[in-house]
């Protein structure tokens, strides 16, 4: 069981069976995984869809899928600069200026979601932050921002966004990972993070099904984006400036968690598969709830459900190379 971070999928796009086809539109989409030139169309075909965290990353590969596809994107960064390589793509990428921690950004989003006249056609939860490091190490500062941003950051924009949402019967998706199922160690203010997403997630649908709005759980395995990248530096420099009787401790951790780093840039999933899914599922007629990628998906579900927690922490011991003790 390798280590993730909020990563893609080995699920690739297919075009929509019949019943898939989008319910806001009789236009058949283009394959989201078609590469895009730019384009100078303005029409909007499939309605506006906000993507959160889209300067890099699943985020920026979703905002581009997504208006090739034929939706208007809007691009939530938190320097307008980082949206530029999208704006020169296409005509359908509007960046805004997003940071899911400023709650006067979130209002000035709120404001134009309302100008829409048809609402907003979905919502992709993608922004976040991953914490590395274990859990006597990580100061309170990192453990508040991880939580600001993966569950307050996403609650915040949801609640500004579902009024537009509500008149379009639009759809969000959650960009979760398999640590909300499963946690592994050094992991753990960002596994604490998507276990409360799961939660919200989970509430959400059940609270707004009534009311046409469809909730969706999106969740990567492990993929090499720059997040995981940040925050895999920032714990090895927070290991490393910790006492050494800390640092002997969870040294046989950190090295795993660097291991699987390495293998995750040279085998892990893309940025684009991720979009791929993600914009499969803004586009079926009758989208799943969940869409869990790959292989780690499956085992972390599978052991959390009917695995014995002893059993479990053995199972997880084995690919973090700690053993517990007895």
């Amino acid at each position: 069981m390798p280590y993730h971070a909020a990563s893609a999928v080995g699920l690739r796009p297919r075009v929509a069976s019949e019943g898939e086809s989008h319910p806001m539109s009789s236009i058949t989409p283009k394959p989201a995984s078609q590469p895009r030139t730019r384009t100078d169309a303005s029409p909007t075909m499939l309605g506006t869809v906000l993507v959160t965290g889209a300067s890099s990353g699943i985020g920026q590969a979703t905002a581009r899928t997504l208006a090739a596809a034929g939706f208007h994107v809007l691009a939530g960064v938190r320097d307008l600069d980082d949206a530029l390589p999208l704006t020169e793509e296409s005509d359908r990428i509007e960046p805004i200026e997003l940071d899911v921690t400023d709650p006067v950004a979130i209002a000035a989003f709120a404001e134009r979601a309302s100008r829409l006249g048809n609402g907003l056609a979905a919502l992709v939860n993608n922004a976040g932050t991953i914490s590395v490091g274990a859990i006597e190490a990580v100061p309170a500062s990192r453990w508040e921002e991880t939580i600001n941003v993966n569950v307050l950051g996403t609650i915040n924009v949801t609640r500004a966004a579902l009024p537009s949402l509500m008149r379009a019967r639009g759809r969000v998706v959650n960009v979760s990972s398999p640590n909300g199922k499963l946690a592994m160690p050094m992991f753990g203010p960002y596994a604490v993070s998507k276990f409360a997403l799961e939660a919200f997630n989970d509430t959400l649908r059940r609270e707004v099904a009534h009311l046409g709005v469809r909730v969706i759980c999106v969740s990567p395995g492990p993929t090499s984006t720059p997040i995981f990248d940040k925050g895999l530096a920032a714990a090895t420099e927070l290991m490393d400036a910790s006492p050494a009787d800390m640092r002997a401790r969870y040294e046989p951790m950190i090295a795993s968690a660097v291991k699987a780093a390495q293998e995750t840039k040279s085998g892990g999933h893309t940025a684009q598969e991720a979009a791929d899914v993600i914009a499969r599922a803004l586009q079926a007629r009758r989208p799943k709830t969940r869409y869990p990628m790959g292989i780690e998906n499956r085992l972390a579900a599978t052991i959390a459900r009917v695995v014995p927690d002893r059993a479990a922490d053995r199972i997880v011991a084995r690919f973090t190379t700690a053993k517990p003790k007895a």
